[in-house]
C-alpha cells in the first residue's frame, strides 16, 4: 500500500498538470482576440478578413460593411452566393454583388453543388448567373453533400465541374468544404485546387497549411450594415496576393 499511495498520487499530479499546463499556454499565447462587438473571437495572425453571405443575410449594406474598422478586423474580401444545382438562382446576388464592389470589397461568388443534378447543366448555370469579370476572385464550388454517391463518383463530378469553370475563366476554381470532407473525399488528387475549409471553434484547421487558403473560422459573427449573423473568414496571404489570385 505505501508503494502504491506515492504511485497514484504521482500520476494525479501529472493528469492535472497537462490542462493547466494547456490553459496556460492559450493564456500565454492566445490564437486569436475576443471583439465584444463582433460577438465572436478572430485569429490575430491574418491580416486579411472576409464575409460569405446570401439572401439568408438579408439586405445589406454594403457601405456600412465596409467602413467597419474593428481592433485588426475590416472586411476586405465577400462571397456571395449565386446559384445552387440546375435551376436556383440566388435573388440577392446580383444587387450584392455590384453594391459590394461599389463599397470597395473584392467580391468573389460561390455555387452550391448538388451532387445528383447535371454536372454540366449546374455548371451553366453558375456561369450564366454569377457573370464574374476582372478583378473578381475565382468561382468557388461549395460541397457540402454526397447525395448517396460513391466516393469516386463523388471525386469525378467535382472535378468535371472545376474543369469547366477553369475553362470558361481561365482561373482555377476554389473548392469549398469542411475538414471532414475534405480528409474523406479532397485529401488526393484535387491538389491544383485551392481549398476555402470551414472549421470552427479551433486556433487552426484541421487540414494541412500548404492546402488551404481560406479559412471560414466562425458562423455567428456580428457585421455593421448586416442584421443577421454572418460568416466570417481569412485569408492566409497579403492583400497584393489576394488580388494577384482574382481574375484577369
Amino acid at each position: 500500500m505505501r508503494r502504491i499511495l506515492p504511485q497514484f498520487l504521482k500520476w494525479t499530479a501529472i493528469i492535472l498538470a497537462v490542462p493547466a499546463l494547456y490553459i496556460a499556454y492559450w493564456l500565454a499565447f492566445p490564437a486569436s482576440i475576443y471583439y465584444p462587438s463582433l460577438g465572436i473571437a478572430v485569429p490575430k495572425d491574418y491580416t486579411v478578413h472576409g464575409i460569405d453571405v446570401s439572401h439568408h443575410n438579408g439586405n445589406i449594406n454594403w457601405k456600412e460593411v465596409a467602413e467597419m474598422k474593428t481592433g485588426h478586423v475590416q472586411i476586405s474580401f465577400a462571397f456571395i452566393k449565386a446559384t445552387q444545382g440546375r435551376y436556383y438562382k440566388d435573388w440577392t446576388y446580383k444587387i450584392n454583388s455590384k453594391r459590394a464592389k461599389n463599397a470597395g470589397i473584392i467580391k468573389g461568388a460561390y455555387h452550391y453543388f448538388e451532387p445528383n443534378v447535371d454536372v454540366t447543366k449546374q455548371a451553366k448555370n453558375f456561369i450564366n448567373y454569377a457573370k464574374l469579370a476582372s478583378g473578381d476572385l475565382p468561382p468557388v464550388l461549395d460541397v457540402e453533400e454526397h447525395g448517396g454517391l460513391s466516393k469516386s463518383a463523388l471525386r469525378e463530378r467535382v472535378r468535371k465541374i472545376l474543369a469547366l469553370w477553369q475553362e470558361e475563366y481561365h482561373t482555377t476554381p476554389i473548392l469549398y468544404c469542411n475538414a471532414d470532407y475534405y480528409h474523406k473525399y479532397f485529401e488526393e488528387g484535387f491538389e491544383k485546387y485551392p481549398i476555402w475549409v470551414a472549421h470552427y471553434y479551433t486556433r487552426k484547421p484541421r487540414i494541412h497549411s500548404n492546402r488551404w487558403v481560406f479559412w471560414q473560422h466562425n458562423d455567428r459573427g456580428n457585421v455593421n450594415g448586416i442584421e443577421a449573423k454572418t460568416d466570417y473568414n481569412v485569408f492566409k496571404g497579403s492583400m497584393k496576393e489576394l488580388k494577384e489570385m482574382c481574375i484577369d
